[in-house]
């Protein structure tokens, strides 16, 4: 049976959507709904006590407040300000031959920390909406769709994860979102592609930015950040640079094959 599956038992949000034999407009707007329920969690799973983030984020309400607060602000000064917010302490090795992998360390979590700030402030431009919907029994995190369009099983326990693993595979499924999102949609076409990551070049990205605030909007400015270098959400590839023993299992269950 054609179908796709979204469900979320968090202690901030429940919610639980299965479409049967959706329609393009039905997938479109449950993808947005999901997107908001994983983007308002990812961060408490996160080492980054982000209520401390949102303490020092300037107040905004619209995407030229946005543009301007991004062009005074650079990296390094958002740093500063989100530093006292990030909760893991790293140890520095004595072993020289370790201290490669502790500066990796050090500047994935840096980056996880400013991605926080951009997400506060993010957020205060394009509100996390979504209502509490359904009663999911389980506690975890899951995506499932067994469309010919879409073929994705993604799923996290967030009783048994721990929460570097929760937040590796919120991250997954937000960008599983975001992609098929962009797909369905045709906005992936028109969304120009990543470049270095460099202070300059979000400068450049910022000038981009569009002016509305409905879910499309909120879906370029996302992929202008990230492409740029500085996603509101942090990626896989930062995750795994700051937590390399982390190995997500494949989930189990007869889903169909694989479209391609």
């Amino acid at each position: 049976m054609a179908f796709a599956l979204f469900s979320a038992n968090l202690p901030t949000a429940k919610y639980e959507a299965k479409l049967d034999n959706p329609s393009k407009p039905q997938l479109i707007q449950e993808i947005a709904n999901f997107s908001h329920v994983i983007s308002a969690n990812i961060y408490a799973y996160s080492p980054i006590d982000y209520k401390k983030v949102a303490a020092v984020c300037p107040k905004i309400t619209t995407p030229a407040n946005l543009k301007q607060t991004l062009s005074t602000l650079s990296p390094t000064k958002i740093f500063e300000l989100v530093k006292p917010a990030i909760t893991l302490q790293l140890a520095e090795p004595t072993d020289e031959s370790l201290l490669k992998k502790f500066k990796e360390k050090q500047k994935a979590l840096a980056e996880i920390a400013v991605s926080a700030f951009i997400h506060a402030l993010f957020v205060q431009v394009y509100p996390q909406k979504f209502s509490q919907n359904g009663s999911p029994t389980n506690k975890e995190v899951r995506i499932a769709s067994n469309l010919p369009e879409w073929f994705i099983v993604k799923k996290v326990d967030v009783q048994k994860a721990e929460p570097k693993e929760v937040l590796m595979t919120m991250s997954s499924m937000y960008n599983s979102l975001h992609s098929k999102y962009g797909d369905l949609t045709q906005l992936s076409s028109t969304t120009p592609e990543q470049t270095r990551k460099s202070y300059a070049n979000l400068l450049t990205v910022l000038s981009n930015l569009p002016t509305g605030t409905d879910f499309e909007n909120e879906w370029k400015t996302f992929s202008l950040l990230s492409n740029s270098g500085f996603p509101p959400i942090p990626s896989t590839v930062t995750i795994g640079e700051l937590y390399p023993e982390i190995k997500i299992p494949k989930p189990r269950g007869n889903f169909g094959k694989k479209k391609k």
